[in-house]
């Protein structure tokens, strides 16, 4: 017999199991986690983008700078007290749960301006770039503000700031240069009281009537209306990158820590799925908790002694199972103590045939024959024991009884 008869050893057994648990916990944690570690960078207006048109040089301008630039991915995190920046990529997009729990909070929303079609032949890039038509722009804010965006020549020039703007805010308007023309006032309630929305103070214009910057009714929230201001494509130009740097610490002049740039608008928010769940606090633990008492209980699988013990087989084979099968009827059924007589024939014919009784003799005279034999107990008082039992116990001591006379009846 060689080692190939005896199959695979314990060991090797272990480690395809240990190597095959492994990559399914492997597969879980990446299944789980692996829309959130992809490639983000599809070349469209979000800040995870590094197109012309996208806001990532803006985020690592920020966090090079001594700042903190912040991603969102979870919409829980609107609730923050620091400046958050809006970029939806389309007037379908809804921005409802996103300015509802920011009310009082510094908001800043980046309307579109362009439309990209993507580099096949290198991701991240845009192979042509073309404006949205101003129906998307102005849209946005639709249906609370309905607001009224053109597109001019602007020939560089430089733009207009409010008052209250500080002077290290020096923009100069793209080409061409997306403008706020108006909005559209509507009337809703509050608190009680009749209010009008759509209201727009000009902090940065083009001199020409059109809002480059705009602050909405009076609140922290404050629309962008041209994104080359902040994009990519402007921070090309250093006196634009200054300009964007100190814009964004004005609007969040609170104390604030961070600046967060969201992007589940553009679709790559973090989705809590049941097996991700399963991995994140609080119900982290718990899952390890039930790894544990999985490798327990294989651990304990793996240190049996010998091998399984297979079941018995409900009836067996051969007369003594037989015969089992039928006592255990007999015990079921409570009628042990029916047998006695029929015991005490059995042994009368074992007598006659072993100590010659003449044939022909009644049963009383065949008793009173084999009590002749000895001088021990009488056969027929053994007999009568038998037939007279009424449990069990009496039976079994009545059929030793006679079992034993027959062995020895002298």
């Amino acid at each position: 017999m060689n080692a190939a008869d005896h199959g695979f050893g314990a060991r090797a057994v272990a480690l395809v199991i240990g190597i095959g648990c492994a990559a399914f916990i492997a597969m879980l944690v990446l299944g789980a986690y692996a829309p959130d570690w992809g490639t983000r960078n599809n070349g469209r207006a979000n800040a995870l983008s590094g197109s012309a048109v996208g806001f990532s040089g803006i985020v690592r301008l920020i966090n090079e700078s001594g700042g903190r630039a912040t991603i969102i991915r979870d919409e829980r995190t609107f609730d923050t007290e620091d400046l958050v920046i809006l970029a939806p990529e389309s007037a379908t997009t809804s921005i409802d749960a996103a300015i509802r729990p920011r009310r009082a909070k510094p908001t800043l929303i980046v309307l579109p301006k362009w439309t990209t079609t993507p580099d096949r032949d290198r991701p991240g890039w845009v192979r042509r770039i073309q404006f949205y038509d101003r129906d998307n722009p102005q849209g946005v804010m639709a249906p609370g503000t309905k607001l009224h965006v053109a597109l001019r020549r602007s020939g560089g020039r430089p733009l207009i700031n409010d008052r209250d703007l500080p002077a290290t805010i020096r923009f100069t308007a793209p080409r061409p240069v997306q403008v706020i023309t108006g909005s559209e006032i509507t009337t809703g309630e509050e608190n009680g009281r009749k209010v009008e929305y759509g209201h727009l103070r000009p902090l940065i214009h083009d001199g020409h009537g059109g809002i480059v910057l705009a602050q909405l009714d009076n609140r922290s929230l404050y629309i962008l209306a041209d994104p080359d201001l902040m994009s990519n494509r402007g921070m090309a130009s250093l006196s634009q990158a200054e300009s964007t740097i100190a814009l964004l610490d004005w609007l969040n002049s609170n104390g604030a820590e961070a600046i967060y740039f969201d992007v589940t608008l553009n679709g790559f928010g973090r989705e809590m799925g049941l097996l991700k769940l399963a991995l994140s606090p609080p119900f982290l633990a718990f899952s390890i908790g039930l790894l544990i008492v999985a490798l327990l209980a294989g651990f304990h699988g793996l240190g049996r002694f010998g091998p399984a013990l297979a079941r018995p087989r409900a009836i067996g084979f051969g007369k003594a199972a037989l015969i089992e099968n039928a006592t255990s009827l007999v015990r079921r059924a409570r009628r042990e103590a029916d047998f006695g007589s029929g015991y005490a024939a059995l042994v009368r014919e074992r007598a006659m045939a072993a100590y010659g009784v003449p044939a022909g003799l009644s049963t009383d005279a065949i008793d009173a024959y084999l009590d002749g034999l000895g001088r021990g107990e009488r056969f027929s008082e053994l007999v009568r024991r038998a037939e007279a039992a009424a449990t069990a116990t009496e039976l079994i001591h009545a059929a030793d009884m006679l079992r034993e006379w027959e062995r020895n009846p002298g």
